[in-house]
């Protein structure tokens, strides 16, 4: 089965998709939401994690979480547990592997000063994370 931090994500974001949290709603409060969702608040956290990197939600230091005002596009779903067969998951890699070395090279030609700065300071974030003892997921995610 899935995780339970994925279908606590995925939970909130059908909320979102069909309009139950609008645009600049505020999410409930963590605490709110381990209720709701009988899960801990590491749980929570990560499918929170994941909505903020599917552009879905936004945090504001000491405000909370909220519903992004402009949603994105439906990412590929990627994911191995809904593939139909082990050749499913090959194909997907293989389309994976070349959208993403695509996307990199368009990124790289089209980067500027500004983008190389906020690069560098990711990676310098996810490598003291890692320094630190920490598992470098969040940085990773904003790099």
């Amino acid at each position: 089965g899935a995780r339970l931090s994925d279908q606590v994500a995925e939970q909130l974001s059908a909320e979102i998709k069909q309009g139950r949290l609008a645009p600049g709603d505020k999410l409930p409060t963590e605490a709110r939401l381990v209720e709701q969702f009988a899960v801990s608040r590491t749980v929570v956290r990560e499918a929170v994690s994941r909505l903020k990197s599917l552009g879905l939600v936004d945090s504001r230091q000491g405000s909370g979480v909220f519903v992004s005002a402009q949603q994105p596009f439906a990412p590929l779903n990627f994911e191995a547990r809904h593939a139909a067969s082990q050749e499913a998951v090959v194909q997907m890699v293989e389309v994976r592997r070349a959208l993403e070395a695509e996307v990199a090279a368009l990124a790289a030609e089209r980067r500027s000063a500004s983008d190389l700065r906020a690069i560098e300071q990711a990676v310098q974030a996810l490598d003291q994370a890692v320094q630190s003892g920490g598992d470098g997921v969040a940085e990773d995610v904003n790099f």
